[in-house]
C-alpha cells in the first residue's frame, strides 16, 4: 500500500540539488520525477546502468535515487560508482524490500515523497542549520575526490 507522505513544510526543500534518478518503468519515473521537481531539484534522468553513470561523470550529481526495480547489477554498478565519488544514494522500493540498502551511503524508502524526505535529511546532516538561520535549503554534497 502506497502512502503519501509530506516532504518538509517547505516545498524546495531540494532547491539547488542535481539529484541522479535512476528509474526505468515510465510510471515510477514520472511520479519520483514530480516530486523531486516539486521540491526544487534539478532531475538527471537514466534508465539504464550506462546513462546513470555517464550523466554522474559529466553532471556531477549532489545525490541519486534508483528504484531497485532496474535491477541488482545496475544497482551495484551505478551505486559503486557514486560511492567512488561520495554521492549518497537513496534506493526506492516501493515493495518494501529494503535488502538491496545495507551499503554504506545507501538508503532504502518506498515511495517517492520518502526519497525526498531522506535527501532533505542528508542535506540537513551534512549542512545543520543554527536558530534563526534563513540562508534556505543547503546542498546535498558528497565527499568529492
Amino acid at each position: 500500500m502506497r502512502h503519501h507522505e509530506p516532504s518538509n513544510s517547505n516545498p524546495q526543500v531540494l532547491a539547488g540539488q542535481r539529484i541522479l534518478l535512476v528509474e526505468d518503468e515510465e510510471a515510477g519515473l514520472t511520479e519520483t520525477e514530480r516530486h523531486l521537481q516539486e521540491a526544487g531539484a534539478d532531475v538527471l534522468l537514466a534508465s539504464t546502468a550506462y546513462q546513470a553513470v555517464l550523466i554522474a561523470s559529466q553532471h556531477n550529481p549532489t545525490a541519486a535515487v534508483i528504484d531497485v526495480q532496474v535491477g541488482a547489477d545496475t544497482i551495484e554498478r551505478i551505486s559503486a560508482y557514486l560511492r567512488e565519488h561520495g554521492v549518497p544514494v537513496v534506493l526506492m522500493d516501493s515493495l518494501g524490500d529494503t535488502a538491496a540498502g545495507r551499503q554504506a551511503l545507501i538508503s532504502c524508502v518506498d515511495t517517492s515523497a520518502a526519497a525526498v524526505a531522506r535527501l532533505r535529511m542528508i542535506a540537513e546532516a551534512e549542512h545543520p542549520t543554527e536558530p534563526g538561520d534563513d540562508a534556505g535549503p543547503r546542498k546535498v554534497s558528497g565527499h568529492r575526490h
